[in-house]
């Protein structure tokens, strides 16, 4: 089968010929019908992130059919159609046991640790499968399995409700989630980016303010939008030093900054200003299967749409791999093997 895979940082991309995995008694074997292309894949690209080893297949956002199941496996029929939870946790450390699989201390993750998606087929723990509707598209359930959950899994743990005011700082495919599934909760949200054209989706969406961040002062308009107040939380995809700065500049008293973005750098601030003014900052990856099966079910019944703009063939991964990093893609690109 045709995989694309990382050899070494910096380089693009090698589309190579390797074997079809083999399964084990626990696993499945799936026909990837689309994988989501992610930040995570340039940062492993560039090498601010490690993979597991060299060479690996990468692609993390995985959509496909059931092949072929283990000789354990005896509640998933071939031919389903499935997305992926790419965290293979392993059900037994102390996280695990208390509800916290997306902190497992030994857990592997496809297209990290493990072989993953930008390739013809791929094999996972068969119980990491969660069947998508007829009504979800491969390509749009590729993009829940880890920018959704995660977005996800950031809102419900930060406690996002009506009284609050939300930044979301960043509107690319995970800030995309995040505008609709705040909007679940009755919050006011302001959107902040750098392009006009996501600008304006936002507002279609449903954005109650945008700021432009080249063009405006973020911190001075996101405090005139709310009664000099600021926000009272912020989810932010940027994470450099500046848009992590004034996220920091634009909450309230008491304020929570919520970072979701990969830092490329170490990032610099006063705190004693975070001390002064109470603000808790954390940092969020990942996500509980429960969440993710019921962003599905969200996405079902038409209250949260994915949007995916562009699908590129296996081949041409290295070009939707640039055309994320310069900023080209509105919403999520997913590759087609």
């Amino acid at each position: 089968m045709k995989a694309a895979r990382l050899v070494r940082f910096g380089k693009p991309l090698e589309l190579v010929e390797v074997d079809i995995p083999k399964i084990g008694n626990h696993d499945a074997l799936i026909k990837i019908k689309a994988c989501g292309v992610c930040h995570t894949d340039l940062h492993f690209q560039d090498g601010t992130m490690k993979p597991g080893y060299f060479p690996i297949t990468l692609g993390h956002e995985m959509a496909g059919q059931v092949i072929d199941v283990g000789g354990e496996v005896d509640w998933l029929k071939k031919g389903t159609k499935v997305i992926v939870d790419y965290q293979y946790v392993c059900g037994r450390c102390h996280n695990c046991r208390i509800g916290l699989e997306e902190q497992c201390t030994a857990s592997t993750m496809g297209g990290f640790d493990v072989e993953g998606g930008y390739a013809e087929y791929a094999k996972m723990p068969a119980r990491n499968l969660i069947e998508l509707p007829r009504s979800i598209s491969y390509e749009e359930g590729a993009t829940l399995t880890c920018g959704g959950g995660t977005v996800y899994h950031a809102i419900k743990s930060a406690g996002v409700n009506y009284e609050d005011t939300i930044v979301v700082y960043g509107f690319g495919g995970l800030g995309i989630l995040a505008l609709q599934v705040a909007k679940l909760t009755g919050a006011r949200i302001l959107v902040v980016d750098i392009s006009e054209e996501k600008l304006a989706l936002a507002k279609k969406l449903g954005a109650h303010g945008v700021i432009n961040g080249l063009k405006q002062d973020v911190v001075k308009e996101t405090k005139a939008m709310t009664d000099r107040k600021g926000a009272s939380k912020v989810l932010e995809f940027v994470a450099s030093q500046k848009t992590l700065e004034n996220s920091l500049r634009m909450l309230n008293t008491g304020g929570r900054l919520i970072v979701l973005g990969v830092l490329s750098k170490s990032f610099q601030t006063n705190f004693n200003h975070l001390m002064t003014n109470k603000i808790q900052v954390e940092f969020q990856g990942g996500y509980r299967r429960w969440e993710l099966e019921e962003l599905v079910q969200l996405v079902k019944a038409g209250i949260v749409k994915p949007i995916v703009s562009k699908c590129y063939q296996l081949k041409d991964v290295n070009k939707a791999l640039d055309e994320l990093r310069q900023g080209k893609i509105v919403g999520r690109a997913v590759i087609i093997p």
